[in-house]
């Protein structure tokens, strides 16, 4: 029996790249660069908003920290309860 021969490259050539030519290759890979762009955009406006949501409640702890601290509400210090 003859084994049928199978298409495969010569010895030493070189894989075949894609055609840079062809359109639809080159805005498939467009398309996925300006994507990934909006979502490190996307990420990097998540990051910062919570970053600025923590700063803020770390600033609310801190000034109720300080009213323990000073007084109740009606004004008067801790020191007065002593």
């Amino acid at each position: 029996m003859h084994e049928t021969p199978v298409a495969r490259p010569r010895k030493g050539a070189k894989c075949r790249q894609p055609d840079l030519t062809d359109t639809r290759h080159s805005l498939n890979k467009t398309q996925r660069e300006e994507g990934q762009k909006k979502e490190k955009k996307k990420k990097k406006e998540k990051l910062q908003a919570e970053e600025e949501e923590e700063e803020e409640e770390e600033e609310e702890e801190e000034e109720e920290e300080a009213k323990s601290k000073d007084g109740d509400e009606d004004g008067e210090r801790a020191s007065d309860w002593t």
